[in-house]
């Protein structure tokens, strides 16, 4: 058995990598569209009329990015404070994590309650600067803090 614990104090750490997880290609698309903008909202205002056209699409396609972004951000910002609520004294919130036959039990030793993952169940299992993200087949994402111990339990292996 492996004791993980949340920490309260780390929550804006948590809320950027778990956006950064789910919006990875978004942010992609704004990294990509931010120089046509600029580029074919000069030329449309400057001399060529057409190039406006394109401009306002990929202005469309960006500020959209943006919005789910930002909808996202909003949405587990929203969802780590319920989470958050019930913590320990110390504002931490404790699990005992242990691999039993086929699959992995998650005990929440704070509210007491026992939650399980069937190894067939998780899609993908990806490791953050702070955290470990678990995405399921159901597109749930479980998310532990990074340490040694839990790295070996979901046979990640550390980057160098």
């Amino acid at each position: 058995m492996i004791k993980a614990e949340i920490k309260q104090k780390d929550l804006n750490l948590y809320l950027k990598e778990l956006v950064w997880f789910s919006c990875k290609p978004l942010f992609i698309i704004l990294f990509v569209c931010f120089l046509p903008i600029i580029y074919f909202l000069l030329v449309g205002y400057l001399s060529d009329r057409e190039a406006l056209y394109y401009g306002y699409g990929i202005l469309c396609l960006f500020l959209l990015s943006l919005f789910i972004i930002v909808r996202c951000y909003l949405f587990y910002k929203k969802n780590l404070k319920i989470i958050f609520s019930n913590t320990n004294s110390q504002g931490n919130i404790e699990y005992l994590i242990s691999e039993e036959n086929d699959e992995f039990v998650f005990e929440n030793i704070t509210n007491k309650t026992i939650n399980r993952l069937k190894f067939n169940n998780i899609k993908l299992i990806q490791c953050y600067k702070t955290c470990i993200i678990i995405q399921t087949n159901l597109n749930q994402i479980i998310w532990f803090p990074k340490n040694n111990e839990l790295m070996a339990l979901f046979n990640i292996k550390p980057r160098k």
